[in-house]
């Protein structure tokens, strides 16, 4: 969402939640049953983190939901914080989902908990779908059965979790951008050849000589290399969040920018995907 202005930091700091740094696991770590998390520091093509959490849906436990709605009507999300999605569903998993917007058509300075927006695209809980598609922006969903799916245009009548994004990275094993294009932070899913592997990837960015972002195209590639065979594209900049809860306490993974590009600031969105796990025994 753009910014009308620029306050204070004093400003900045009165209504964001700020993001403590963790440890993280440089490979991949299992924190839950079939649920591993990596975290990759790249130097090129210049300094990049990425965060990658992979879930086995075989595993005892594991399951995949998106936040509910307000209903189809305008408003038909409350801006949350992605730590309070997953501490209210339970999730051990959280990462943002749809791009959203200010039903009244004007974006308002800051987004705060509590506010109507629109999303920007498909979404669907537990088959409620309470935001109908976007015609140029695709969505990643899971039918009653359980397979996992990308799409544009018209929804599927059998939509049980959605969540839309701005365009596929992946279509049936072949990357999809042709651009190199702006380089932001980024959020992603996506989900293996078997359809038995779901793949979440965030990429912090707007941090330089830390992690300066990336393309949809270079977004799309390491999906590619981690051996997705289709992948979406979900909100970034800002929104981009990945966090895990353990014990009762959830913790951000990524360093994200939600308010004025701040490192480590977090922002409310419109909706959240997550994944429920059990706890290592």
């Amino acid at each position: 969402m753009n910014l009308r202005s620029r306050p204070s930091i004093l400003i900045v700091a009165a209504l964001a939640v700020f993001a403590e740094p963790v440890s993280l696991p440089a490979a991949p770590l299992e924190i839950f049953q079939g649920v591993t998390l990596e975290t990759e520091e790249r130097t090129e093509p210049r300094p990049l983190r990425l965060y990658w959490v992979e879930a086995d849906l075989d595993a005892p436990g594991v399951a995949f939901e998106v936040s509910p709605g307000n209903g189809p009507e305008p408003g038909e999300a409350s801006a949350a914080l992605p730590a309070e999605q997953a501490r209210e569903h339970d999730w051990q998993v959280v990462m943002n989902g749809d791009a959203f917007s200010n039903p009244d058509g004007e974006e308002p300075l800051f987004y705060t908990e509590g506010m109507p927006v629109d999303l920007l695209g498909l979404a669907v809980s537990d088959g409620e779908t309470y935001s109908q598609p976007h015609p140029r922006f695709g969505y990643f969903y899971q039918d009653r059965q359980g397979r996992f799916a990308v799409g544009q245009g018209k929804a599927p009548g059998d939509v049980r979790q959605a969540v839309a994004g701005f365009g596929r990275l992946i279509d049936d094993g072949k990357v999809r951008p042709t651009e190199d294009g702006k380089r932001h932070p980024r959020s992603a899913i996506g989900y293996d050849p078997k359809r038995n592997v779901l793949i979440f990837l965030v990429v912090d960015g707007r941090q330089p000589g830390v992690s300066e972002g990336a393309s949809r195209r270079e977004l799309a590639e390491w999906l590619h290399a981690r051996g997705a065979r289709e992948a979406l594209n979900l909100d970034g900049g800002g929104s981009s969040l990945l966090a895990i809860r353990q014990g009762g306490r959830t913790r951000t993974l990524n360093r994200p920018v939600g308010l004025l590009n701040q490192p480590g600031t977090v922002r409310p969105v419109g909706n959240c995907v997550g994944l429920k796990a059990r706890e290592l025994k």
